[in-house]
């Protein structure tokens, strides 16, 4: 991530539910703000992380919403 010369870097791992997401970037509340997320299987946007400047010297990382699979057995 950059913003000006202030850099910042993670990791996006997206869940695995069978298929590979899509990533998607979508524009934040903020100026200087925008939220990464996933297009799940019925094409819906899901919000993963909040990535904005703060005090306009400080890229910031949120974690908005958590996912994972589950298995289900059927058991007879």
């Amino acid at each position: 991530m950059q913003f000006e010369e202030i850099r910042g870097e993670d990791t996006l791992i997206l869940p695995n539910f069978g298929f590979i997401p899509k990533p998607i970037l979508r524009k934040g509340k903020d100026k200087y703000a925008c939220i990464i997320g996933f297009m799940d299987k019925e094409n819906k946007f899901r919000e993963y992380k909040l990535v904005y400047v703060k005090d306009g010297s400080r890229l910031k990382l949120v974690t908005l919403n958590h996912y994972s699979v589950v298995s289900v057995v059927n058991e007879k």
